[in-house]
């Protein structure tokens, strides 16, 4: 009696162990084939100057590189990596990394952004779930570290014979899928003339803004579809100014997520000691994904605020000079 319970037992664990093993070696059952992606990136410098400079200070923060593999079929993740790299601009990724799947259809969904160097959770963006990336909330900007890139990849390895090592190479380009535009006012010294000596040029380091989107803005991307998948209003974030001479300071700067249209935003500006000094509302800037946009205005002594159009057909750097 005592034996038959043995062999039954022993029945059961084998076929448990057998499940098992099955499950954890579902994609090297029959064939193995070795995939090779040679990712790189070609995405545009959206700097306006001293771009190597801009490169050494983004330090804080290093490049996080996230490639899930999904079951074509079945849109099932059965891998997912999550690697740290070099301390390096995004737009010079080149980088390879070997998978071992099995003769089936596949897609990868790759994303780049950034993290924190000894923990790589989310920082910027929520990247539970690649078909849907929000951005952590509360929306931080005003930061390149807010940069991102990303690439969908499909493959069909059905063809290959069974028992056959083999090996695949694919040559994956990443995109940039946001774009980035500059606020930047130009009449600095006719601010400080017209408020009659109440600040001086070493004030304006310490004044702030507060930003806010007028209209509904994308703020989730789908990978496989390349496309935005939700949108909420209202969304702001706080910028510091950034002093670029004695007649020239950064007010803002953002990389929103949008293929390309126009973006309206209101801005209150606050002075060295937190006080609201001005709000300029409806400002429009034509954005479009990859490309950089400058735009100077007289924003600090204007009592206008320039509505901004801009041709959609331009290709390259727009730059845009608003006189008062």
């Amino acid at each position: 009696m005592k034996l038959k319970q043995l062999l039954i037992w022993g029945y059961a664990i084998a076929q448990l162990f057998t499940s098992c093993h099955s499950k954890q070696n579902y994609l090297i059952e029959d064939k193995e084939i070795n995939v090779t992606l040679a990712l790189k990136s070609q995405a545009n410098i959206l700097f306006e100057s001293n771009a190597d400079e801009h490169f050494n200070s983004l330090t804080e923060f290093t490049p996080r590189l996230i490639i899930g593999v999904y079951l074509e079929n079945k849109n099932i993740e059965i891998e997912r990596r999550i690697i740290c790299l070099e301390q390096v601009p995004l737009h010079t990724i080149n980088i390879e990394e070997e998978f071992t799947l099995s003769a089936d259809k596949f897609y990868f969904m790759i994303w780049l952004d950034y993290a924190e160097k000894d923990n790589l959770n989310d920082k910027f963006y929520i990247c539970d779930n690649l078909h849907s990336i929000p951005f952590l909330e509360p929306y931080i900007s005003n930061t390149d570290y807010r940069d991102c890139l990303s690439a969908i990849h499909h493959i069909d390895l059905t063809s290959y014979n069974e028992h056959i090592t083999e090996s695949y190479k694919i040559d994956i380009d990443l995109e940039r899928h946001v774009g980035k535009y500059i606020l930047i006012a130009d009449d600095v010294q006719s601010f400080i003339e017209k408020m009659n000596g109440l600040y001086s040029l070493e004030n304006m380091n310490s004044f702030s803004a507060v930003v806010t989107y007028a209209t509904y803005m994308p703020f989730s991307y789908n990978i496989l579809t390349r496309q935005a998948n939700d949108a909420k209003p209202g969304i702001s974030f706080t910028s510091q100014f950034e002093l670029l001479s004695d007649q020239e300071v950064v007010l803002c700067f953002d990389y929103p997520l949008i293929v390309q249209g126009n973006i309206s935003i209101g801005i209150n500006i606050f002075d060295h000691n937190n006080e609201l000094i001005k709000s300029l509302n409806d400002i429009k800037i034509f954005v479009e994904k990859d490309q950089l946009t400058v735009l100077r205005a007289n924003l600090l002594s204007s009592d206008n605020t320039p509505g901004i159009g801009i041709n959609p057909d331009y290709d390259g750097e727009i730059d845009i000079v608003i006189d008062d």
